[in-house]
């Protein structure tokens, strides 16, 4: 059981390691919501956000940026979803 946990974890780090060389390699400027893994951990989405890495892509996108000079921001999301009253 131990083995195919971490055929699991290695699989999932090497495709966010790709997914996130590529767009460091794609992009002049990288930009991500201050999403919190650990606060949607505790919602009815938890197995899905656990799954997905989202905390770890972050981090691998942060440290490639870093070495290759990229630009790396990271934005409030509140309010993001509303409408302009304009």
């Amino acid at each position: 059981m131990k083995a195919i946990h971490a055929k699991i974890t290695n699989r999932r780090k090497n495709a966010l390691h790709k997914f996130s060389r590529k767009l460091v390699n794609r992009c002049g400027e990288i930009t991500v919501g201050n999403v919190r893994s650990i606060t949607l951990v505790k919602t009815p989405m938890a197995k899905l956000v656990l799954d997905a890495g989202w905390g770890q892509l972050k981090a691998m996108l942060k440290d490639k940026c870093d070495h290759a000079g990229i630009v790396f921001k990271e934005v409030d999301e509140a309010y993001t979803t509303q409408v302009c009253s304009c």
